[in-house]
């Protein structure tokens, strides 16, 4: 793996750029001075002792009591076991705090009759856009269209969209992707994902759109994002009857017309 393959995977960890940056400097120079790493890696040497601080915080970097002071990079596998370890701790008080909360506002709210309110909203971030599409999956009761770049697939691979989609369909669920494989592009990834329900079309465009029962998620133009992390991806959701029914048709046909898309790889490589 190579120090850009490096730094795109710390960034899903939440890691900062300016933080993958110099950690990834000090793998490659060694134990070294604050002043040394700093201007290794073209930052302001202020700015990299509180880069430096913010790494040894999170357990990613070690100093040592010496004057002057160096600083190395712990071992990576242990540095992001440490890391999912907290994430975990913090995640357990979150949900303990989330059932509280809930606990306590059941026992005040009024009941009302069930009725459908029409939603319309704009979710910001690759990651809060894919956390809303799992939830889609598992709340989906019937069939759901799934129309993304190879890109952005392969994007989704990293999170737990797969494994939440393989569920699913388990229970009777129909899960129907629709993609489009340029010459060159090969199906490691889709393999990988051992989802096979998929047909490759031209795309109308580099947009994402996931179309189920009752809700519909539409994206803009995705291709040139390549971190999960993205803040840059938004997309509309809404729970409208009539525009879901009107995107149903639409990713129907767009799936109709679609060829068996490990067929086509051996057709491209051909």
């Amino acid at each position: 793996m190579d120090n850009d393959e490096l730094f795109s995977h710390l960034l899903e960890f939440g890691i900062g750029k300016d933080e993958c940056k110099m950690y990834i400097g000090l793998i490659t120079t060694g134990p070294t001075k604050a002043s040394h790493i700093s201007n290794f890696v073209n930052m302001d040497r202020v700015r990299g002792y509180k880069i430096l601080e913010n790494l040894k915080n999170i357990g990613f970097v070690s100093s040592t009591f010496s004057s002057p002071t160096t600083f190395s990079a712990n071992d990576l596998k242990e540095s992001l076991d440490n890391l999912m370890e907290t994430k975990k701790f913090d995640l357990n008080r979150l949900e303990k705090i989330m059932n509280s909360i809930v606990e306590g506002y059941e026992t005040r709210k009024v009941v009302d009759p069930p009725t459908k309110n029409l939603q319309f909203s704009i979710i910001s971030g690759r990651q809060n856009i894919f956390s809303r599409i799992e939830r889609m999956i598992k709340e989906e009761t019937k069939e759901m269209h799934i129309v993304a770049t190879y890109n952005d697939l392969s994007m989704m691979y990293y999170t737990s969209i797969p494994e939440c989609i393989k569920k699913v369909q388990k229970k009777g669920i129909i899960i129907k992707i629709v993609t489009e494989l340029e010459k060159g592009q090969n199906l490691e990834i889709l393999d990988k994902m051992k989802i096979y329900n998929l047909r490759m079309v031209n795309l109308p465009s580099k947009g994402r759109i996931v179309c189920g029962s009752s809700e519909t998620l539409i994206s803009g133009h995705t291709a040139e994002l390549t971190s999960s992390n993205s803040l840059n991806d938004s997309t509309f959701l809404t729970n409208s009857t009539e525009f879901v029914n009107n995107m149903k048709c639409f990713t129907e046909q767009l799936w109709k017309s679609g060829t068996n898309v490990f067929e086509k790889q051996k057709v491209l490589r051909s």
